[in-house]
């Protein structure tokens, strides 16, 4: 159990850094500098994936919560 225990963990903590690394990509390109997209392409994207990063976000608590049901063993 405490395998699935730190597989878990990893898991919440890969969801967490994606969510972080969504961010931080469109924050790059939000400055002027940066940009290479059209700007058509920008305006129908919008300049910031919100929901992504909010869903993903929710998500890696699953597993995080599981994780940290799970006891751990007395040695």
């Amino acid at each position: 159990m405490l395998t699935l225990k730190h597989i878990l963990i990893a898991m919440a903590v890969v969801l967490f850094a994606s969510a972080a690394s969504v961010v931080a990509y469109d924050l790059w390109f939000a400055f002027p500098s940066r940009r290479h997209l059209d700007i058509a392409e920008q305006i129908a994207e919008g300049p910031f994936r919100w929901r992504t990063s909010v869903a993903l976000i929710v998500v890696a608590w699953t597993p995080l919560l599981l994780a940290l049901g799970i006891a751990a063993g007395a040695d």
